[in-house]
């Protein structure tokens, strides 16, 4: 009867891992849909219209100011609009390694909340996800810079 309920139990276990794998592996996918070539692990992803104001407009200078290739970065809001004012704002366009979620679907696979989000896979299985805040944004773009 134990065998039976050990059994059971690695079984539920085996599977719950196995699902974790793939919804990580689907978010890799979504994220890296944005871009042709999608040679990177690491994604910043930015909302645009609502959240910390602070963090948004420090990851926006730190795109600016120091962007290497080795991550790409998506900026996400729930008006159209307002995507295409905050763009223009900034003096930021689309490119290689900036793209703008136009048809919302970080929202609705919720990969975006109210704060900068930094996604990190390896082998495209999620190995860090980090929300920027005002008392760890200095350092989250810090060693992302360094990566």
């Amino acid at each position: 009867m134990k065998s039976k309920a050990v059994i059971y139990f690695i079984l539920v276990i085996l599977i719950n891992f196995l699902s974790c794998q793939d919804t990580q592996n689907e978010d890799y996918q979504i994220l890296g849909s944005f871009f042709k070539d999608n040679n990177t692990d690491i994604f910043l992803v930015i909302p645009v219209d609502i959240g910390c104001e602070t963090c948004i407009e420090k990851s926006i200078e730190f795109i600016k100011d120091k962007h290497p290739k080795k991550y790409k970065v998506i900026l996400a809001g729930a008006n159209q609009k307002q995507n295409k004012i905050f763009f223009n704002k900034h003096g930021l366009s689309e490119n290689d390694f900036l793209k703008l979620d136009e048809k919302h679907i970080l929202f609705k696979n919720e990969l975006i909340f109210t704060n900068p989000i930094i996604y990190q896979f390896k082998n495209k299985i999620l190995k860090k996800k980090v929300e920027l805040v005002p008392n760890n944004i200095h350092q989250e773009l810090l060693n992302l810079k360094l990566q």
